[in-house]
């Protein structure tokens, strides 16, 4: 519920959600129109029937229980190697980074990364958020990351005059520099 949507705006349809399908057997069973029903003030109806396709696939494959490991989290129906690596850190406590679109700006102008295309910079982000990634601490590493995404680093406007990293920052000296 989460793709392309802010937290904020999950919270109460997950709450509904999860009174109305407590389990993976219950949203096994629902229909595809009640889902998109639910999930219609998140927009991207099309979560609806894979969240079903999903809850079948984990009743069939693994007698209803969520897998635990990378690989069967991949296994799922729309679950690709952020939302597999999620679920790795946050729900079953696994050391691994996450690296979405925000994680690959923040690093990537820290870092002073370049690349021609999401795929180069996400195979160099990956290599080396695994590097700086502190042990015992991913989870709490993964959250700060994306939040620091979100509020300090973001895409347009970012605040690069308050960031505590601008001292450090390659690409913002880099930029400095050659103004």
């Amino acid at each position: 519920m989460l793709q392309q949507t802010y937290a904020e705006k999950v919270v109460p349809v997950y709450e509904a959600f999860i009174e109305r399908y407590p389990s993976i057997s219950a949203l096994s069973r629902a229909r595809v129109e009640a889902l998109r029903r639910f999930i219609y003030p998140l927009g991207l109806l099309y979560r609806a029937e894979r969240l079903r396709n999903m809850a079948r696939t984990v009743m069939a494959e693994y007698g209803g229980t969520m897998p635990n490991s990378q690989v069967g989290l991949l296994s799922l129906p729309g679950v690709g190697r952020y939302i597999a690596s999620a679920v790795m850190c946050f729900a079953y406590g696994k050391e691994c980074s996450i690296i979405d679109v925000n994680v690959i700006r923040v690093l990537s102008r820290y870092f002073a990364l370049e690349g021609t295309g999401y795929s180069a910079l996400s195979s160099q982000v990956a290599k080396l958020a695994a590097e700086i990634l502190p042990y015992g601490r991913a989870r709490q590493f993964n959250y700060a990351l994306l939040d620091f995404a979100h509020l300090v680093c973001s895409f347009h406007n970012p605040r690069c005059a308050k960031c505590t990293l601008r001292n450090n920052c390659t690409s913002r000296n880099k930029n400095s520099q050659s103004s």
